[in-house]
């Protein structure tokens, strides 16, 4: 029999530093243990030590008792994953990467050597990714119902979405005129026919919140072509299941749903779609995937290009060369479309990399006439910050930077999305709170999955998942905490807020506030407070008094002519022609 070396000097210091970490925790319950040195005067030197004492104690005889090596060092994770999740605040990049390399420190100090084992023919696994997926799924939908029901969604990000599927429904094109300040379809603006796809749900589910329930769907179904390309992969069961509940933490991934309703959402599940089919050979489903991400958005076509060069390079050219063609063509004649008859693509983000040239083929230029300029352009912010870094590693830590080690060279090609967001001067491009990141996303966990088959990357990706639930916590569960506390704390005023908009007549045309604006658009005309001038040319003005800023449009609009008619202190105030 195997002796068991419970003594050894590598578990002593397990259980030296589980005791310092346990001690951290018990006071963190029973103290209310905070940052502030003034607590450690609180703490006797001699009572600090016996107590360490005594945890060392106990946990040495539980070591004792299950006479396993790793017993100690699976304490220790445990013990500093709790105070973790304690210590973590203010969105603070750099601690997280303190503790994420703490971490991987005790990895390969002794890495851990579970024997758990997943039969193929068992099903259990597939319920533990669904179940996983559901909880990611509901609190995305909260989060985003919430924000609604908090009048905290504004115009752009809900606001104009709701106004354009209410046209959808009513003449099957996306106008609005709280977009431009005229009525005007979307088309002119973003091609994105990919809003038809969805528009029988709308019909079945007339509510702006259907849209927010859509968001939550869209991300968290990326959960099933990840466990399938795991699966074509031959990832085993267990870093199979670890790399869908990282997708399920990922911060990346939930927080670009947090600004409402965008056309972005659809990239993520698309390009991994699209990706399982390129690696089952199915030409049908490559075909209509392809489609249906150039549908989404007319910058989408850039990941189509991106992902055709690399299927050249991947020795595929009866796939990537078609895709590659009609990508460019299409691309071309979108940009051309909205030149012509809408207000053209936003090549202002991109003004960093255009000099004196219109066209986005000047990003071209200047990548090839001034290399070291594009990249400085890469990594330094207009805010003259580390904000970009930042970014980059929001992305890549909770996946462990795997996506960065590649055997096979061509992969690394997958990974030129990222320029797409950081090359730019247009700073929420390059924040995980946005929705600019979910085309990266695809690229990112079609890398990793690639990466883990290629390298054997296995136990690793338990440091993965803690680094995932990490930023989950810093990020991500804040918003899901905040907005539920907030709307039980506030139901009965948000109620009352909700009933007096809902009095305004539906064929009455309104100019109101951003943040009340989303939950008026189900009607012909309304504007945005903001952008309307305070012309008064409208049946209705709705203020919000939430904010000082509503003041200089009421007395525009009293000195037009415009007499109150209904208030409620301190939330809405409405004017009436």
């Amino acid at each position: 029999m195997k002796k068991i070396k419970v003594l050894n000097i590598t578990n002593i210091i397990y259980r030296f530093i589980s005791s310092i970490l346990f001690f951290n925790i018990i006071n963190l319950f029973k103290n209310n243990f905070n940052f502030d040195i003034s607590f450690m005067q609180q703490l006797n030197i001699f009572s600090v030590i016996s107590s360490l004492i005594f945890i060392f104690i106990i946990l040495s005889f539980i070591s004792h008792i299950f006479k396993n090596n790793h017993i100690d060092y699976l304490i220790t994770i445990i013990s500093l994953f709790i105070c973790s999740i304690f210590w973590l605040d203010d969105n603070n990049i750099f601690f997280i990467i303190l503790l994420f390399l703490s971490f991987l420190l005790l990895y390969h100090f002794k890495p851990i050597d579970l024997n758990i084992n997943f039969n193929n023919q068992n099903k259990k696994h597939i319920i533990i990714v669904l179940i996983s997926t559901t909880i990611m799924f509901t609190c995305i939908a909260i989060v985003g119902i919430l924000r609604y029901k908090l009048f905290n969604s504004p115009n752009f990000d809900l606001g104009i979405p709701g106004q354009n599927f209410y046209y959808l429904k009513k003449v099957g094109i996306p106008f609005s005129t709280c977009e431009r300040n005229i009525l005007l379809s979307h088309f002119n603006i973003h091609f994105s026919p990919i809003f038809y796809l969805i528009l029988p749900i709308y019909y079945l589910f007339s509510d702006i919140t259907t849209l927010q329930i859509i968001s939550a769907l869209l991300i968290s179904s990326s959960t099933i072509p990840i466990y399938l390309l795991c699966k074509n992969h031959k990832v085993p069961i267990l870093i199979t299941i670890i790399l869908c509940l990282i997708f399920c933490t990922y911060a990346p991934a939930i927080c670009s749903t947090y600004y409402d309703f965008h056309e972005n959402l659809f990239l993520t599940p698309m390009l991994l779609w699209l990706f399982y089919f390129y690696e089952k050979n199915n030409n049908i489903g490559i075909i209509i995937l392809v489609l249906l991400v150039l549908l989404i958005k007319e910058d989408s076509a850039l990941y189509i290009i991106i992902f055709s060069i690399f299927t050249l390079f991947d020795k595929k050219p009866k796939y990537g060369i078609p895709m590659l063609i009609f990508s460019i063509l299409y691309f071309i004649t979108v940009i051309y479309f909205l030149k012509t008859y809408g207000t053209g693509i936003m090549t202002d983000r991109y003004n960093n990399l255009i000099y004196n040239d219109s066209s986005i083929l000047g990003v071209i230029k200047t990548i090839l006439i001034n290399p070291g300029y594009f990249l400085k352009q890469l990594i330094i912010s207009p805010e003259n910050n580390l904000n970009k870094i930042k970014y980059i590693i929001e992305l890549l830590l909770p996946l462990g930077f795997i996506p960065l080690y590649q055997k096979e060279k061509r992969n690394y090609l997958l990974l030129l999305p990222m320029l797409l967001t950081i090359m730019t001067t247009y700073e929420y491009s390059y924040n995980i709170n946005f929705h600019y990141s979910c085309g990266i996303i695809a690229f990112l966990f079609y890398t990793s999955i690639k990466s883990i088959k290629e390298n054997k990357i296995n136990y690793y990706l338990f440091v993965c998942l803690i680094a995932s639930i990490l930023l989950f916590k810093t990020y991500a569960f804040p918003e899901i905490e905040g907005n539920i506390k907030n709307y039980f704390e506030h139901k009965s005023e948000l109620i009352k807020m909700e009933k007096m908009l809902n009095e305004i007549p539906k064929n009455a045309s309104i100019n109101a506030s951003a943040f009340l604006l989303p939950h008026l658009t189900n009607r012909d005309i309304i504007y945005e407070v903001y952008y309307h001038n305070d012309i008064p040319d409208i049946d209705y003005v709705v203020l919000d008094t939430r904010y000082n800023d509503y003041l200089e449009h009421y007395e525009n609009y009293i000195n037009n002519g415009y007499t109150k008619h209904k208030e409620l202190k301190n939330k809405i105030l409405i004017l009436k022609k």
